[in-house]
């Protein structure tokens, strides 16, 4: 199956890599729009959202809007092969990157965020289908996180349209998003 997703992995990244500038900053606005405005975010005390990187879904409007109603956000950093998030009051402390070239905040362990039912996670991808199955970066990060989150967070997977596929393969420990959001639609799994 790694084949597969290796292959869909390129098809995915060159699907949005491919869109023009103009068209994934609309898309990327759209996106936002649709989560602020979804019961989802609403009800939520905690975001737990990520910095974007080449041509992923720009979230960060979320996350602004976010920390105006006083909600706690969070961002991850990943150490070896666990990933932790931790809280922000402001998105100007996304001010080191790490190996990948991902803004971070401090890693200050009295902000780490612990989830809970009240926390909304904003999954990336490279692409997603529409039963919430993800094709991310291939480094397992969102699936470990989640297989010990002491509660687990609502997932949003964020793609654009374009990279929303027929059907993604799932192995035993890939967990699907619980929503997606695209700049057309927005969908309950």
């Amino acid at each position: 199956m790694s084949t597969e997703k290796a292959e869909l992995r390129r098809t995915a990244r060159a699907l949005r890599s491919g869109m023009p500038a103009d068209v994934r900053i609309a898309a990327s606005a759209a996106i936002c729009e649709r989560v602020l405005a979804s019961p989802l975010f609403a009800a939520c005390r905690t975001l737990l959202c990520y910095a974007p990187i080449g041509s992923e879904v720009d979230v960060l409007p979320v996350a602004t809007a976010a920390l105006m109603q006083g909600k706690a956000v969070g961002f991850p950093i990943c150490h070896g092969t666990e990933m932790e998030f931790y809280a922000v009051t402001s998105l100007a402390e996304l001010c080191e990157t790490d190996a990948f070239g991902i803004r971070i905040p401090a890693e200050d362990e009295s902000r780490r965020i612990t989830p809970d039912g009240d926390t909304l996670m904003l999954m990336p991808g490279l692409a997603f289908d529409r039963a919430g199955n993800r094709i991310g970066y291939g480094k397992g990060y969102y699936d470990r996180y989640l297989h010990r989150a002491s509660a687990m967070p609502i997932t949003l997977g964020v793609t654009y349209a374009a990279t929303l596929l027929e059907h993604i393969p799932a192995e035993v420990q890939d967990i699907p998003a619980a929503y997606l959001v695209t700049e057309t639609e927005f969908i309950g799994i």
